[in-house]
């Protein structure tokens, strides 16, 4: 007969594991991506995107247009950060 307490344990402790995996395969993308749209930008720098949107237009934060979208570099906000 199966131990089906035994089979939610291992089931929950794997959950577990793929929630950990995937936090740490975030945390690697955020480190290794360089240019950033508007909404990984605003993650990035834990701004609401109206906010960004609002900042950028007015020339207080670094990023240029490409074909009707902003787009950021990553050293250039921290740079930016580091100067405000």
């Amino acid at each position: 007969m199966i131990d089906m307490e035994k089979v939610y344990g291992i089931l929950e402790k794997n959950l577990e594991i793929l929630r950990d995996m995937g936090d740490r395969i975030e945390k690697l993308e955020a480190v290794t991506i360089e240019v950033m749209d508007l909404a990984q930008a605003a993650k990035f720098l834990q701004f609401n995107e109206r906010t960004l949107r609002k900042l950028t237009r007015e020339g207080k934060v670094p990023a240029k247009k490409i074909g009707g979208s902003w787009r950021y570099s990553k050293s250039r906000l921290l740079d930016w950060l580091a100067e405000s």
